[in-house]
């Protein structure tokens, strides 16, 4: 059976460890410490029964919690976890050395670990359910003969977005989003690729990129050419992958334990269903 490398993005900004938090006040993706464990657990058992390399990256602002470095530990000695890197928040390094945002390094430094036959990378905030007799994988797997990359559902298949808007009208290439990717590993550039790329004129001269990549998953999908990166149709009647919005301690932890109706059924009516490409506002969970 083919391998693949799970990369799992974590980061311990503030108010990680706060109750609830939205998109809007933690500047840039909620987060919260279920997303540390639970966050962990949903993504192995979404990919099951494939031989995961799991790689966890984690980009530490504030300090880790003592549970979560134990837990952490455990996993390792079970075998659900084979790379844990922890490196001290420092955007002023990065961007000093490459000009670049932080969280680019920090993707492209995560995709480097690994050594799978497939690639997959996923944000801290996305959550992805199956049924259980339904593999992701190979569905995934499948598309890739086709497609370089193979990123979350969206509604706008075979893009992310609506590109008859006007705005996106001029669009010649997908990205391949870091919500939530697969790949071929040998499609990946390597690490000094990447970062040489996020030069615009190096990116333009060898790839001939006529836009400006600001971020990693725009240069992927450039360095593979127009069309190259594919959103698949949602099918909810077999899985769903969807970035919190608004999120609630302890959402997670009953989630995972859920059947795959209930909590589809969650997400569709407890939350008023998917906005926009796959963003859900979650809401507390009562009597459970």
């Amino acid at each position: 059976m083919k391998t693949i490398s799970l990369v799992y993005n974590l980061d311990t900004r503030p108010k990680f460890m706060a109750d609830m938090t939205t998109t809007a006040d933690c500047d840039g993706g909620c987060r919260c410490i279920d997303f540390f464990i639970h966050g962990l657990l949903n993504k192995i058992k979404f990919l099951a029964p494939y031989e995961l390399e799991v790689i966890v990256y984690v980009d530490v602002h504030e300090p880790v919690p003592e549970n979560v470095l134990e837990a952490f530990e455990k996993f390792k000695r079970e075998g659900k976890l084979h790379k844990l890197v922890m490196k001290d928040h420092s955007p002023e390094a990065f961007g000093k050395q490459y000009g670049k945002n932080n969280n680019d390094l920090i993707y492209a430094e995560s995709l480097s670990y690994a050594t799978g036959d497939y690639v997959t990378h996923f944000d801290s905030d996305i959550a992805a359910y199956k049924r259980p007799e339904f593999s992701v994988a190979n569905e995934y797997m499948n598309w890739l003969e086709m497609y370089d990359y193979v990123s979350i559902p969206s509604p706008y298949t075979p893009n992310c977005i609506d590109f008859q808007h006007e705005i996106w009208r001029h669009m010649r290439y997908m990205w391949a989003s870091t919500r939530f990717f697969i790949c071929k590993r040998k499609t990946l550039p390597d690490f000094d690729e990447m970062v040489r790329c996020f030069d615009n004129r190096y990116l333009a001269n060898k790839y001939g990129a006529w836009a400006m990549p600001n971020c990693l998953e725009h240069i992927l999908g450039v360095i593979s050419g127009t069309e190259n990166v594919f959103y698949p149709p949602m099918e909810l009647d077999k899985y769903l992958i969807v970035s919190w919005s608004q999120y609630y301690k302890g959402t997670l932890e009953r989630l995972n334990v859920w059947p795959y109706e209930k909590v589809k059924e969650y997400i569709l009516t407890g939350c008023d269903g998917i906005h926009g490409c796959n963003d859900v506002v979650g809401q507390p969970i009562i009597g459970e």
